[in-house]
């Protein structure tokens, strides 16, 4: 990584101290909210991520705050999957370069969508960027939130809202998480 400098606020500091500074804070509160609000049925919906796992704390500091109605319609449903994505797939032109490192490096898809199920709905899987990590927390917290009112509205409309964008950002924000006014949006694409 790069000597750059991350902004935290008012100041900036370098990314080592970033990483580490999130990291503490999330993890100490993470594992203390866990055991307090008895949270620890959404085990199973990280199971995609390492447990010493930056982007892992972020994405369960949101599911811990999460209604208990749709954390019971996530771990009820066996198709949902959360996982997060470690790099951006090259371009085409590029295919004698990706084949090479995919075999190299990782055999296995980073992400695997199931088909429906026998009941004919539709497999949901969130999938996140690891540039989350780089993002505010506000940000972030956000982008998974909305992320998830996604699969949670099975990508569809909510209540009188019927533009998929707009229900999940509302949704997100009745969850705690409205979207921030000013944000870098090209970090996440």
């Amino acid at each position: 990584m790069r000597n750059r400098e991350i902004p935290n606020g008012e100041t900036t500091i370098k990314p080592k101290e970033y990483k580490r500074l999130i990291r503490d804070t999330l993890t100490e509160g993470t594992m203390s909210n866990l055991q307090d609000n008895g949270r620890s049925e959404i085990a199973p919906l990280l199971s995609a991520f390492s447990e010493n796992d930056l982007l892992r704390d972020r994405v369960t500091h949101v599911l811990q705050v999460l209604p208990e109605e749709v954390i019971s319609d996530f771990l009820t449903d066996p198709q949902l999957q959360i996982h997060p994505i470690e790099k951006k797939p090259a371009i085409l032109g590029h295919l004698k370069t990706l084949r090479r490192s995919v075999v190299e490096s990782n055999p296995a898809p980073q992400a695997f969508l199931p088909l429906p199920g026998k009941d004919g709905r539709s497999s949901r899987c969130v999938t996140l960027k690891r540039k989350l990590e780089k993002a505010s927390l506000e940000f972030c917290f956000y982008v998974i939130a909305h992320e998830l009112a996604h699969a949670h509205l099975r990508n569809g409309c909510w209540g009188e809202i019927s533009d998929r964008e707009e229900a999940a950002d509302a949704l997100a924000k009745t969850w705690g998480f409205p979207k921030p006014e000013h944000q870098n949006w090209a970090l996440i694409r």
